[in-house]
């Protein structure tokens, strides 16, 4: 495959969010104007020894666990993607590093008791759209598989796509691993981490990392699978060589070994900084392995949400077919996967959860976390499930079906509406014969005020929601509407919607304050080139 090499300024320009077929545009022209900047990510890779590798030792987790925190904290990263951390290691990590760190994962076993291979995120400076795992193992989503190659280990990957709360255009993913020590496995494991890249990320522009301890050096087939894929190497991308690079640190500085401990990336932009991490305390170190850490400038490239966008699950009220004590639908929409917080129904499916808005709103995302986001085993993950809108809570449309699901959380991007909102479900249990249902949060945004504008008559064609604001001919190509091309359009919230024959809001004017299947009749089909909507 050819490298990618080219950083991503220019394809930023075309960058949308991913969908269904919905898009949604920013309330001001100002966000165009940004369209091309870059965020700033700190990066950390770090196999932390497990909780019992070395009782007895100087060198024990007990010994060790307060330079373990600090060496992390000395660098602040975003993302720590973790290898053998057991649960009691990561509860310690997040009740002791600096800031509002949560972790994602599930152990090598699918259960709570075992080495993980984690990743530990900024809370507070990132939401989680998606995120799973997969076994290094001919069948990948069976829990705790093996690899043909390898009978001893089960051999995990963690992912997630991120997206920062501080401007929602910046948006990655992060592959977290830890290879076998056989080399037939670690081969078999890169190929199946790029045919899962390939799977769930669904736009080539979004820029994605591959860190962990792969076992393996630069000499060999699992390093050189990945660096001649349209991934790079960002320590030799750097201008790093390997004399003195190793990442094992032995408990004794050691330098001259193995460089086994990567960080791969496919569209991201300018490495600032990309070191091996020797922190130790007099001559103590935190860990058997070197943390290596990056700091990289990452494009925006999804596309930026209204002022309006907010999650209109949360104030509503949530019904279900039945539930649990102590688990009880509005536990579905408490904003908080901590704690076993979840609805949870037992019996034969199907099984629904229903959320009534209060009002009808235009909707264009679905989140839903599943079992494994809130800690429990990815074999009880919701398997098959459709999310369904209605303007009754009787008549129900489809807007987004789902079968064969394994992932912990699932994104939904849409573009419609209705009051109440239901996630129908007939398998409750991904790969097992649980039947019971286990939702932690439903999430749902939209926008309460605005308009959806459609190519076509009687609202067909592509679908661009705007939120109230000004937009010049420039912002409605950033929206992704073109130059005259619109026949139809949805107000809603008590909007009222200008539209304009010329750019900057000038010529003829066509006001709407209510749903237009076709603008034909008033002679305004494909005649707008700029938009007020108030």
């Amino acid at each position: 495959m050819m490298k990618n090499k080219k950083w991503m300024a220019l394809l930023m320009l075309g960058a949308w969010i991913s969908g269904l077929g919905g898009m949604v545009a920013p309330g001001s022209t100002a966000e165009a104007a940004e369209v091309t900047q870059t965020a700033r990510l700190k990066l950390m890779t770090f196999n932390v020894r497990n909780l019992h590798g070395d009782d007895g030792t100087i060198n024990s987790w007990d010994n060790r666990k307060d330079k373990a925190v600090n060496v992390i904290n000395s660098f602040g990263p975003d993302i720590v993607g973790m290898q053998e951390a057991y649960a009691v290691q990561i509860d310690y990590f997040i009740s002791h590093l600096n800031g509002n760190y949560q972790s994602l994962g599930t152990s090598r076993y699918g259960n709570k008791t075992d080495e993980y291979s984690n990743i530990v995120y900024r809370a507070d400076k990132f939401h989680v759209l998606e995120s799973g795992q997969f076994w290094l193992s001919e069948t990948p989503d069976a829990v705790g598989s093996l690899s043909s190659f390898d009978d001893k280990w089960p051999r995990i990957c963690t992912w997630a796509k991120f997206q920062a709360k501080d401007d929602p255009r910046t948006v990655f993913y992060y592959f977290n691993t830890h290879f076998s020590l056989n080399s037939s496995a670690r081969a078999l494991s890169s190929q199946l981490i790029l045919n899962r890249v390939s799977e769930y990320v669904t736009s080539p522009d979004t820029p994605v990392f591959i860190g962990g301890d792969l076992n393996s050096p630069e000499t060999e087939s699992a390093y050189s699978i990945l660096e001649q894929s349209d991934f790079s190497d960002v320590w030799t991308q750097s201008g790093h060589d390997f004399n003195n690079a190793s990442t094992v640190s032995n408990y004794n500085g050691n330098t001259t070994g193995h460089h086994i401990d990567w960080i791969f990336q496919r569209g991201a932009g300018t490495v600032e900084s990309m070191d091996i991490n020797r922190y130790n305390e007099n001559g103590l170190y935190p860990s058997d392995h070197y943390p290596v850490q990056l700091t990289i400038q990452i494009p925006r490239t999804a596309k930026a949400l209204p002022a309006g966008y907010v999650n209109v699950a949360a104030q509503g009220t949530a019904t279900a077919d039945g539930y649990v004590q102590g688990e009880a639908p509005n536990k579905a929409i408490d904003g908080t996967v901590l704690g076993n917080s979840k609805w949870c129904a037992t019996g034969t499916e199907p099984h629904w959860l229903q959320i009534d808005l209060g009002k009808r709103v235009n909707l264009y995302r679905f989140v839903v976390k599943h079992a494994a986001a809130g800690g429990e085993t990815p074999s009880i993950n919701t398997r098959n499930f459709k999310i369904q809108v209605s303007d009754n809570g009787s008549a129900w449309t489809d807007a987004a079906a789902v079968t064969g699901n394994t992932r912990d959380i699932t994104l939904h991007d849409v573009n419609t509406f209705g009051r109440y909102i239901r996630v129908y479900i007939t398998d409750a249990g991904a790969l097992s014969t649980d039947t019971s249902a286990r939702i932690y949060e439903l999430e749902a945004y939209g926008l309460d005020k605005g308009a959806v504008f459609y190519k076509d008559g009687s609202y067909g064609g592509y679908a661009v929601s705007l939120a109230p604001g000004s937009y010049t001919l420039a912002a409605l190509l950033e929206a992704g509407i073109q130059n005259d091309d619109i026949t139809s359009l949805r107000v809603f919230g008590g909007a009222a919607v200008e539209l304009y024959e010329h750019d900057n809001f000038q010529g003829a004017k066509l006001v709407r304050t209510a749903d237009d299947s076709s603008l034909t009749p008033e002679g305004w089909s494909d005649r707008t080139s700029s938009i007020l909507i108030n």
